[in-house]
């Protein structure tokens, strides 16, 4: 489950990669005389994501049409989404349902429609109950498009790799006209011959520039036997400023052979403050990968230092909830009934444990009946649906609904009661349809 999880992770990560040039050239319709607008596409071709929200956002406020108001509306939730930062993440939902709600015939609607499932999918996996329950609600769409030369590439791979072989080369090394998504799909293919083909790549590492493309080189090295492409990997994460890259070689040093050498990395990666904290959460997810004794003490060690970053922590949580540790959902657990702690972040804490699968119904009803926000109240619900005993959990919901007067809470409670396997469930909706 661990690796299946990542290999979604780098597609995603590759995905944005191939998705944001087209983005991007979708933002020429905009009007030539927005300096905002012009701005905020100028921010985002940099990566500065925040700043780009700010542009867009400012942008959105004044404009005087409304197609302008709703391409910055949807930019604006798409740069918020790529900062990757839970709260970003809750903003940029916000406003694509926003978009939603006031622009559904306009020429973002369909991107807008995909990025919010893909955004409430992305919370919901962080515990974030109300967009977990629109996971369960709405299916993730995606729209995907075909280039006729990457299909043959493909196809030419797979029938002769050696004549294949010289394309990409020429391909990858600029030697033949190229698409940016093209020639990162050949960098990628390079990795799907043989070791002449990472070889080739090695040689081409060093006169790469595009982040984009450094990302995909790197993710290709990752699935390479071949000492010198480790090395490679290594010498990346020592030398390499660019946190976006840098993410790529954490997680891709996570799969390396080397995996003792890799650990070490990564570990001393993971607890350096001084580095960006998107780096470091992506040395976790590199630990993870790499799967070896002694991740779950790096992890506690983070978790157990209430100064951290906060996506720090967030990216700790997330990898002990992969582990079947006791000490872990010990762990969890601890900072689930924290009142020292925020409620947020509490809420994580409690659906991070209830993927372990280790809680009691009981301590479910004393975490809820301690609570004082409701967030941590619907958490509480939400985690009730997934422990093993359904039978006792339904029965704490049921007292929660008779004691509960919160009609938000109350209703975020109805909703999980239909996820029980259990009869009771229907017979209790039913009641609720008929107002009884």
């Amino acid at each position: 489950m661990k690796t299946t999880n990542t290999n979604r992770t780098l597609k995603a990560v590759l995905a944005l990669a191939v998705l944001l040039p087209v983005l991007l050239a979708a933002g020429a319709t905009l009007a030539d005389d927005d300096e905002h607008l012009d701005a905020g596409r100028a921010a985002l071709n940099e990566r500065a994501y925040r700043q780009a929200a700010a542009l867009f956002a400012e942008a959105r406020e004044q404009a005087e049409n409304e197609r302008t108001e709703a391409e910055a509306l949807y930019w604006e939730a798409f740069a918020r989404y790529r900062t990757e930062k839970t709260h970003e993440l809750v903003e940029s939902l916000e406003l694509l349902r926003l978009h939603a709600d006031r622009y559904e015939d306009a020429a973002t609607a369909a991107e807008a429609e995909a990025l919010a499932a893909r955004v409430a999918g992305e919370l919901g996996r962080r515990g974030k109950s109300i967009e977990a329950r629109e996971t369960y609600e709405n299916a993730e769409k995606e729209r995907q498009r075909e280039e006729t030369r990457i299909a043959a590439l493909h196809a030419l791979v797979q029938m002769d790799s050696d004549k294949a072989l010289p394309i990409l080369e020429k391909i990858v090394k600029g030697q033949q006209e190229a698409s940016h998504e093209l020639r990162q799909t050949a960098l990628f293919m390079l990795c799907q011959t043989d070791d002449d083909g990472v070889e080739i790549l090695l040689d081409v590492l060093p006169t790469l520039k595009d982040a984009d493309l450094l990302q995909t080189a790197v993710i290709c090295l990752s699935q390479s036997n071949i000492d010198r492409a480790h090395r490679a990997l290594v010498d990346m994460a020592r030398t390499s400023d660019d946190p976006e890259v840098l993410q790529a070689v954490m997680i891709s040093l996570g799969q390396s052979s080397h995996r003792e050498e890799a650990f070490e990395l990564l570990s001393d990666m993971a607890r350096d403050k001084s580095r960006d904290e998107e780096v470091r959460s992506h040395a976790i997810i590199g630990l993870m990968q790499a799967d070896i004794p002694g991740t779950a003490d790096v992890l506690l060690s983070i978790i157990r230092d209430r100064d951290e970053d906060e996506e720090v922590l967030e990216a700790a949580l997330m990898g002990l909830a992969q582990l079947d540790d006791t000490a872990a959902t010990e762990a969890l657990m601890d900072m689930a009934t924290d009142s020292a702690l925020d409620d947020e972040m509490r809420a994580q804490a409690l659906f991070m444990a209830g993927i372990h699968g280790h809680i009691e119904a009981g301590e479910l009803r004393e975490i809820y009946e301690a609570a004082e926000s409701a967030e941590l109240k619907v958490q509480v619900c939400h985690v009730l649906t997934q422990i093993d005993d359904q039978g006792e959990a339904f029965d704490v919901m049921m007292s929660i609904l008779e004691k509960e007067t919160d009609p938000d809470v109350r209703g975020e409670a109805v909703f999980w009661i239909g996820q029980f396997d259990d009869p009771r469930a229907a017979e209790y909706l039913l009641k609720v349809i008929n107002d009884e």
